[in-house]
């Protein structure tokens, strides 16, 4: 069955309308013709020279990627850039491009969602709700099956998300029952948390001075990585579109990226 790009966006919306995206930031269709046939999908964290190669390698049609190529207005396309270099790369190569960021964060199968389900946590409910509609927001709260001393949540953590280090804030003392989450960067959501009475909040890219700021609180932080606590994306943006394209016939190929965005070496 032809399926061009529209239809394929039309399905990530439906979960992740980009009316539920921060007003700050950049989702949807962002290069590329959107009525143009798709018979290959690529998912991936970001887009780097990297990814674009993959996607020419396997002969990809349409990127769906979490953090936006353009996030703010450009001045022009000049291929001297880093950004125009890719930009054009992708129009060369016929290769559209849709961004799935924040509205993602915020769907009720997105990724706060999904590392509430990999941490097994039940009783699921939202963070920080949208006002005018409190069903829907940013993290998720969610409860362990029972409570976990903290060096051993923090072990729990490592294992589920295969890492081996993370950052903690706080006395390594207590016990672990009510999980606050927030996957990337999310230390403004840390109050919220702590007003809702979680143990521990678990997102990426703590400042030093909001380390040193919740240090003094009754909350305890654990700091992931940005990429770390995302880097579970295409693996479950894969797994939604594959069930839906079955779903509707559409026969249409959904590929997990396999390159190594994060940018950071541990050493």
């Amino acid at each position: 069955m032809f399926v061009n790009s529209s239809k394929i966006i039309n399905i990530v919306e439906k979960f992740a309308p980009k009316c539920d995206a921060e007003n700050w930031d950049n989702v949807g269709f962002q290069i590329g013709n959107v009525n143009s046939e798709v018979d290959k999908v690529l998912i991936t964290l970001d887009i780097d020279d990297n990814v674009i190669e993959e996607a020419i390698e396997k002969n990809i049609d349409l990127i769906i990627a979490h953090h936006p190529l353009i996030f703010k207005p450009l001045n022009n396309l000049d291929q001297d850039t880093y950004k125009g270099k890719l930009i054009a790369k992708l129009i060369k190569n016929d290769i559209c491009v849709y961004i799935a960021h924040t509205n993602l964060d915020a769907s009720s199968i997105g990724l706060s969602d999904y590392l509430a389900e990999i941490l097994e946590l039940s009783k699921i409910e939202v963070l920080s709700n949208f006002i005018d509609d409190p069903s829907k927001g940013i993290g998720r709260i969610g409860y362990l099956s029972s409570s976990q001393n903290i060096s051993e949540f923090i072990e729990f953590v490592k294992s589920k998300l295969n890492l081996t280090n993370v950052k903690f804030v706080g006395e390594l003392k207590g016990k672990i029952f009510k999980v606050g989450l927030c996957t990337g960067s999310a230390m403004e959501y840390y109050q919220k948390a702590k007003e809702k009475a979680c143990d521990i909040y678990i997102t990426g890219d703590v400042k030093f001075h909001e380390a040193q700021d919740a240090l003094h609180t009754n909350i305890k932080i654990l700091d992931v990585g940005h990429f770390e606590s995302e880097n579970i994306y295409s693996k479950r943006l894969k797994e939604i579109l594959d069930k839906e394209f079955e779903r509707k016939g559409y026969d249409v190929k959904v590929v997990a990226s396999s390159v190594n965005t994060n940018p950071f070496l541990y050493l």
